[in-house]
């Protein structure tokens, strides 16, 4: 089974080739009913602007983070389940 997957984050979405953070997520089962889900940002060393406005991307990045996985958490604590294939 699939327990990583990871993508870029552009800095500039028009250009390919431009500077971005890495983002990895984990799944690392607990037990037979529990499963922990990592997520890895890197990479804002990479992005453009001093550091007060690279400080601020992560800052911004990191309460997305937040509320992005606190709807994945409402959503899969209302048990839905999906199928093995």
């Amino acid at each position: 089974e699939p327990n990583y997957a990871a993508f870029r984050w552009l800095s500039d979405h028009t250009d390919p080739d431009s500077p971005s953070t890495l983002v990895e997520f984990r799944l690392d089962a607990v037990s037979d009913t529990s499963t922990v889900l990592s997520v890895t940002e890197t990479g804002f060393d990479s992005l453009p602007g001093d550091s007060v406005e690279r400080r601020a991307k992560y800052e911004g990045n990191v309460e997305g983070w937040i509320i992005e996985l606190g709807l994945a958490k409402a959503h899969l604590e209302k048990g839905r389940t999906v199928a093995a294939h």
